[in-house]
């Protein structure tokens, strides 16, 4: 989490707040920061979430809400009336954190013309990218915790005008919020299995009738998602933070975020989990199952077979 760092940078704003108030007992007046009219100027904006599987980029021990993590980007575009791309995939930093929002900012070579704008932001920034079209990575090996750029969200169109230079006096920024949207299907994984008390989960290995990761392409306008060629029907999880078996009344989940598929009758998932000393595999009936973009399905691993 970036608690730390953000702590830090707000302590900076709010010491130069005081600095400046202080320069202003001693001469009677203070001093408002010039616009600049050319030139380097710092913009930034609020990515706010949506309901379902969860607004931000690391999942929580539910395996549904989640959090934004220090040092997350995302990549925004700005296209004027006239199509032309003012923004075009620029790169914000995660700036600070409050409980829904995420405060997004970068320096621009230049302030934005004035006029209104389509804006579009994604999370991750993409691998590459033309025009209003991205190519994004979901990657075969993950963490367990959805995190390191393993989701994938959306936002806009949002009509709004020129983003401005931030104020950091006043707490100000150009006005803008973005609401993000998950295009994956996020997938949580636990077990019950008393054979494995005191052996914390620590790799998952799941095998798919199709690929369900890989490079895929996202249309921003319209938000469709399609799968190149080439992608792994193999994933992987590795888990960050080992987790318990589950009980009764707490689940301990290992997530994972795939491509949105539909398996036909009869498909199944073949899944092998990994404890320090033991090994687990079991087959599970996909049942004609859809795994939609923006929900969240849990599997629960029963074992077939448990071997050390």
């Amino acid at each position: 989490m970036g608690a730390s760092v953000t702590s830090l940078k707000l302590l900076g704003k709010i010491s130069f707040f005081f600095f400046l108030l202080l320069l202003n007992a001693c001469s009677g007046k203070l001093q408002e920061l010039p616009s600049r009219p050319g030139g380097p100027v710092e913009v930034g904006f609020l990515a706010s979430g949506c309901s379902g599987v969860g607004v931000k980029t690391v999942a929580g021990d539910d395996g549904l809400s989640t959090d934004w993590q220090e040092g997350d980007d995302v990549a925004l575009w700005a296209i004027a009336d006239a199509g032309e791309s003012v923004l075009d995939a620029n790169v914000f930093h995660i700036y600070g954190v409050t409980d829904k929002t995420a405060y997004f900012t970068s320096v621009l070579p230049q302030p934005m013309p004035e006029g209104e704008y389509s804006y579009y932001v994604t999370y991750p920034v993409p691998r590459q990218h033309s025009g209003l079209s991205a190519c994004f990575s979901i990657p075969d090996v993950q963490d367990g915790r959805s995190g390191s750029g393993e989701d994938l969200m959306v936002a806009g169109p949002v009509r709004h005008g020129a983003l401005e230079r931030v104020d950091w006096m006043n707490a100000g920024h150009s006005g803008m919020v973005m609401t993000m949207d998950h295009l994956l299907h996020r997938l949580r994984f636990y077990t019950t299995d008393p054979r494995f008390e005191g052996e914390p989960v620590q790799r998952i290995v799941a095998s798919f009738p199709r690929p369900v990761t890989g490079d895929v392409d996202v249309n921003l306008e319209n938000r469709e998602l399609s799968a190149r060629a080439g992608g792994s029907s193999t994933l992987t999880i590795q888990a960050a933070e080992p987790v318990a078996i589950s009980g009764t009344a707490q689940r301990n989940y290992l997530t994972a975020s795939i491509v949105p598929t539909t398996f036909a009758d009869g498909e199944s998932m073949s899944v092998r989990l990994y404890t320090e000393t033991k090994v687990a595999r079991a087959e599970i009936d996909l049942r004609s199952r859809t795994f939609a973009a923006g929900h969240s399905t849990p599997v629960r691993i029963i074992p077939e077979s448990v071997s050390n």
